[in-house]
């Protein structure tokens, strides 16, 4: 055993508890626990304390856990910014990551790494979803991570059957690598084993299941925190990195794509992946897909998309949605966009004055109403990590635009990239913009070409200052939101309650991922979760309560910040959606202490009572008695947070009409030895600021 350590204390800023959770959850995962407890060290916070051992060195770690981000679009939750650290080096993009990790130490935190979770789709466009978030954090030179669950399938919206596996364009991977080159610094993506892969699968065949990197990051986050390198940790994750993008390469045809063997080239010479691009002999042309609707609705679109596809090269894959435009194409481009345009024709000009080649980005943005295009918000920042921020970038927009937008695009563009996260990404990576979008509300469509280089180098010459430092944040929140609802219905039902299984946690923020039951010494997940279906709605939380003599207690919760926001009958279609799902057979099950396994078993619903419940922070403004009775649910837990004596107070009302209700209502007030006017959780610990 190793000699005991001084403590260290660290914190955990996340998206949602979740999120903060995670990281417990991989140093905790190899480790040698000897003492392990989980406290209140605010009404906000969550504190782990650990005396464990790790590859051989014995440590005593105290770890604070932040849930819920300040955020611009949203009321400030901590007297202090943890990303004002990353802001201060050149993270100038509207994306958060879902963790930050920091050392406290003299009154000061430290950022030490950033992690974003992923277990959703990585297909098509959703590939490339968050590739702001790694953009944003990686130019900084903190250290990033993007864990993915691999591999996740479809699932149909009706029949829960699964679809044929979909895999990501490999340029998406790779483009963590490269980025990973351009800046110095280390971003990543980690893919480690989700609950349905299967190396038996002929979709695997050319697989190796060493390419996951789980036993990588735990190692990673052990030796960041421990403040020894992590250099060659870091460099067996880009290698696996490295090679998931040749086994997704390998199922490529190659004729409009990148082979196996280009991607080997330039990683190996570390190539211009756009130089490579000119260069390759048997090279391709970028040919964007655009609906039909779109080019109606955009009448120019079919013949700019016509005119780019004969002037430009393909880098990676033509399926990409941006092409190289190389320097002496650019006047025939010129040309051609004055015959197409000729109202603006004037205004392409300047295209000729470009001594470089020039990538052509072509983004749809908006969705019909004119609200984001989530997944387009990545293209830019996709762009930049696989080639550089530097390259000239002309991107041209084709969605909805709403008029407000386009008139202070106009007048004060950076006034619009304060305000729109989504316009930043455009304005702060394209050097030009050329539009040919439907105004709503109007019979008018916009042709409009900007010259935006002075407002892209405004945002990519922020430096770094090298130091990640900022005074250590307090501990209590300028105010109590559902972060906090969410917290503490956490805190109470994966640790203080007895024979209680926490089979879904899913705050604002979360990735919903999947339910978990447990039943005759087995556990039972339903992944890939739909947020509703027919008149039912996905719960936030659902705990098992193995209180009663006779059947499991299914507990399923709609947490909100505010009772009033409670929506009517929500009880009913809580216990509606898990009817539903649970109609179908679970995606895997494992027995206690084994592997998931594929399963067609059903499950009885009939093996278990359902308790629907509200949560809110409580309010004497609002009757909560006419809550209870419009939102149909069987249970509410009103918070009530009480600063000066430090707890919460967790008062429960039952519905009258349900015998069931009270009874758990009793069991719970006992369980947690509660007076009858609510059940008290206080704060035990305060770690110094």
């Amino acid at each position: 055993m190793g000699e005991l350590a001084l403590k260290k204390h660290f914190r955990v800023h996340g998206d949602n508890i979740v999120e903060c959770e995670r990281v417990i959850s991989y140093i905790t995962r190899n480790a040698v626990v000897h003492s392990f407890s989980k406290t209140l060290s605010s009404l906000a916070c969550l504190t782990v304390d650990l005396d464990f051992e790790y590859a051989g060195t014995r440590n005593t770690w105290s770890i604070e856990m932040f849930p819920g981000f300040s955020k611009d679009n949203r009321s400030q939750r901590w007297q202090s910014n943890i990303f004002d650290a990353l802001k201060a080096n050149g993270s100038f993009l509207d994306e958060t990551p879902d963790v930050v990790v920091t050392n406290v130490d003299n009154g000061k935190e430290t950022v030490l790494f950033a992690i974003e979770f992923c277990s959703a789709l990585q297909a098509g466009n959703q590939a490339w979803q968050r590739s702001g978030r790694a953009y944003s954090i990686g130019r900084t030179t903190c250290p990033y991570i993007y864990i993915v669950d691999f591999v996740k399938y479809e699932l149909d919206s009706e029949t829960r059957e699964r679809k044929a596996l979909r895999f990501p364009n490999p340029a998406v991977p790779f483009s963590y690598i490269s980025f990973s080159k351009q800046t110095g610094g280390f971003v990543a993506q980690a893919y480690v084993q989700a609950e349905e892969f299967r190396i038996t699968d002929k979709v695997f065949e050319s697989f190796d299941s060493e390419w996951f990197s789980e036993q990588l990051v735990c190692d990673f986050i052990f030796e960041k925190m421990l403040g020894v390198s992590t250099a060659q940790t870091e460099l067996k994750i880009l290698e696996n990195n490295f090679s998931v993008v040749t086994f997704l390469a390998s199922r490529g045809s190659g004729a409009n794509s990148f082979t196996v063997d280009d991607w080997q080239a330039i990683f190996d010479t570390d190539a211009d992946i756009l130089e490579y691009s000119k260069d390759k002999t048997d090279g391709f042309n970028f040919a964007k897909k655009v609906s039909q609707k779109s080019q109606t609705e955009a009448g120019k679109i079919g013949e700019f998309s016509s005119l780019i596809r004969d002037l430009s090269v393909g880098v990676a894959s033509k399926d990409l949605p941006f092409g190289l435009l190389p320097t002496d194409k650019i006047s025939a481009f010129v040309g051609k966009l004055k015959e197409i345009y000729p109202a603006i024709a004037s205004e392409f000009d300047v295209l000729n004055s470009i001594s470089e080649d020039c990538l052509v980005c072509m983004i749809k943005g908006f969705k019909p109403r004119g609200d984001d295009n989530r997944p387009d918000r990545g293209i830019l920042p996709l762009v930049a990590m696989l080639t550089s921020e530097k390259v000239y970038v002309l991107s041209y927009i084709y969605g909805p635009l709403i008029e407000r937008n386009y008139r202070l695009l106009l007048s004060d563009p950076i006034r619009l990239s304060e305000i729109s996260g989504f316009w930043r990404a455009f304005l702060s990576l394209s050097d030009f913009l050329l539009l040919d979008s439907p105004l709503l509300n109007t019979s008018e469509t916009i042709n409009k070409f900007i010259d935006n280089r002075d407002v892209k180098q405004r945002y990519i010459t922020q430096g770094q200052t090298g130091e990640f430092v900022i005074p250590s944040i307090s501990n209590i929140p300028i105010a109590y939101h559902e972060d906090d609802v969410d917290t503490v219905l956490h805190y109470m039902f994966s640790y203080l309650l007895d024979n209680t299984f926490e089979g879904m946690c899913n705050p604002p923020g979360g990735d919903w991922s999947g339910l978990s039951v447990r039943l005759n010494d087995c556990e039972y997940r339903w992944l890939s979760l739909p947020r509703v279906s027919n008149a039912s709605k996905r719960p936030d939380h659902v705990a098992e309560l193995f209180i009663l003599d006779s059947k499991p207690i299914l507990f399923v919760v709609e947490s909100k910040e505010r009772g009033n926001d409670l929506e009517t009958d929500i009880g009913v279609r809580l216990k509606g959606y898990l009817h539903w799902l649970m109609n179908f057979s679970p995606s895997v099950s494992k027995s206690a202490g084994g592997e998931w396994e594929d399963t067609d078993e059903n499950i009885d619903v009939e093996s278990f009572e359902f308790i629907s419940a509200g949560a809110f922070i409580n309010d004497s403004r609002y009757d909560n008695q006419r809550i209870l009775k419009n939102s149909k649910c069987d249970l509410l837990f009103l918070f009530t947070p009480d600063e000066t004596n430090g707890f919460w107070k967790i008062e429960i009302l039952a519905n009258v009409e349900s015998q069931e209700a009270d009874k758990i209502k009793r069991i719970l007030l006992e369980q947690l030895a509660c007076e009858d006017d609510g059940i008290f959780i206080t704060v035990s610990t305060q770690l110094d600021n």
